[in-house]
């Protein structure tokens, strides 16, 4: 079983430049707060160049997105929203459910 483990290919999650450029910020935080407690001294992270990233604009599921979508299976952004309608019939929907009343 160790070997069949073994030979799987990891899992890595690629990710975009606007979560690069926040991980960056977040390690730059650290590496600052240990610059002050004297425990390094400089910010190797400060050299670090990455690409310009725009986090992705967040769109709601009209009905002119969600036909395209059900054809074709692409979400028109990689962030979509949902209306308020579309939350209530979702959230009736799993209240159906036999486990949802445990």
């Amino acid at each position: 079983m160790m070997a069949a483990i073994a030979e799987t290919e990891p899992y890595r999650r690629i990710v975009g430049p606007a979560t690069r450029r926040r991980v960056r910020s977040t390690l730059r935080a650290a590496l600052n707060s240990a610059i002050a407690q004297q425990l390094i001294t400089f910010d190797p992270a400060a050299h670090v160049e990455l690409d310009v990233g725009k986090r992705p604009k967040a769109l709601v599921w009209t009905g002119e997105r969600i036909l395209p979508w059900k054809h074709t299976g692409e979400k028109p952004s990689s962030v979509m929203v949902r209306t308020p309608e579309h939350t209530g019939l979702f959230l009736d929907h799993v209240g159906s459910f036999p486990w949802s009343r445990l």
